[in-house]
């Protein structure tokens, strides 16, 4: 039987998908994280949770010279509408083209994050974008098996944790099976992100009907998420991005993170290109910029077919670790997640306003930003 410590276990669902007597279910803490619970009376201890649970398991990397480089989308359009460099979509597209179907996170009617599967190039649309927030990832591992066993290509993207969890569930590799990761920071909790939605849609006494995680009006490198209120404009904060970057709302497991390293489990691994400003000044626009990691022959191959679709450059693996410190080191646990969550208790407005910034010095210092702005 699986061990259930909060401090290792990444929610991964490959115990839960992977159980034949669904003795496992994903349930939710007090933080708003999902985490297995086992049906003792359903439980035959066949063993299959164990052998596919992550915190049991030693992470080998594949074998291969990895790659770096630097990527635009020529398709600027299509550049405007994803974040970083548009990779993801180009990706999605090539896979979609061969009788593929692609796998990735959207935001859903209710505002949830959750994982889905595309078969159409604009059902696909939905997974561009950041989402900062631990996707749901439901039986996906099980619609993705059942499509690799037809033979059908597929392409799964998600976090490392969530790449590694569906490799452990699969137990084998696939020839049709392309995985692309993404350089994380740590996955937020679902409950935080509900539970803004709620106080933001209290506060205007107007119903939400869409919301975004990072401003793509905004130049690269600036984020800010954006609310629609029904009737209204669009209304863009601050607030939600604070509490991403306080770390107080991560997952436990993120603090001690064994994925954040260039080995890689994935084919491709993709993300912003921060820093590229000192390896290559004008290659940097507004726009945004991609670092890419070519993990595996897989990948190597697929980069083959699609890069002619970019302007980009090779470089050295360092030069993008450089500015993303979670391809070395976990996310430091900080001081202050215990007091967040003890706070938690108090309401979202209190929350946004002592770890948000949603107060008056916040509110001056963003009012000096716009002014400074149009000077």
């Amino acid at each position: 039987m699986i061990d259930l410590n909060k401090f290792n276990c990444t929610g991964c669902t490959a115990c839960y998908n992977v159980c034949p007597h669904k003795a496992i279910q994903m349930v939710e803490d007090s933080e708003g994280f999902k985490f297995p619970q086992i049906d003792t009376q359903k439980c035959t201890s066949c063993g299959l949770c164990d052998k596919v649970c992550l915190p049991s398991k030693e992470y080998i990397a594949q074998s291969f010279e990895q790659r770096a480089y630097g990527a635009k989308n020529k398709n600027l359009d299509e550049r405007k509408k994803s974040q970083s460099g548009g990779v993801f979509y180009i990706l999605a597209k090539h896979i979609l083209s061969q009788g593929g179907v692609v796998y990735g996170s959207l935001i859903d009617e209710g505002f949830v994050v959750r994982h889905a599967r595309a078969n159409t190039e604009e059902q696909a649309k939905s997974f561009r974008g950041s989402k900062y927030v631990q996707s749901d990832l439901g039986d996906i591992f099980l619609s993705v098996k059942e499509d690799l066993l037809l033979g059908v290509p597929v392409l799964f993207s998600g976090t490392p944790c969530q790449v590694a969890g569906l490799k452990a569930f699969l137990r084998k590799a696939y020839d049709n099976l392309l995985l692309v990761d993404l350089i994380c920071h740590g996955v937020p909790s679902p409950k935080v992100w509900a539970d803004y939605i709620k106080w933001q849609q209290g506060r205007f006494k107007k119903t939400i009907i869409g919301a975004e995680f990072r401003d793509r009006a905004l130049p690269w490198g600036i984020s800010r998420e954006i609310i629609q209120l029904e009737g209204k404009k669009s209304l863009r904060y601050f607030i939600y991005f604070k509490l991403f970057c306080s770390h107080n709302a991560l997952r436990k497991s993120c603090y001690t993170c064994p994925f954040t390293t260039t080995e890689k489990l994935s084919d491709i691994t993709i993300g912003d290109y921060w820093g590229i400003e000192n390896i290559k000044p004008n290659f940097r626009d507004d726009y945004g910029v991609s670092s890419i990691l070519v993990n595996s022959l897989t990948g190597q191959r697929v980069w083959s077919e699609v890069c002619e679709q970019f302007d980009c450059f090779e470089c050295k693996v360092e030069d993008i670790m450089a500015c993303n410190p979670q391809l070395s080191e976990p996310v430091t646990k900080p001081t202050t997640r215990e007091d967040f969550w003890q706070d938690y208790e108090k309401g979202f407005a209190f929350i946004a306003k002592k770890y948000g910034g949603n107060n008056l010095k916040g509110k001056v210092k963003r009012l000096i930003k716009r002014i400074l702005g149009r000077i």
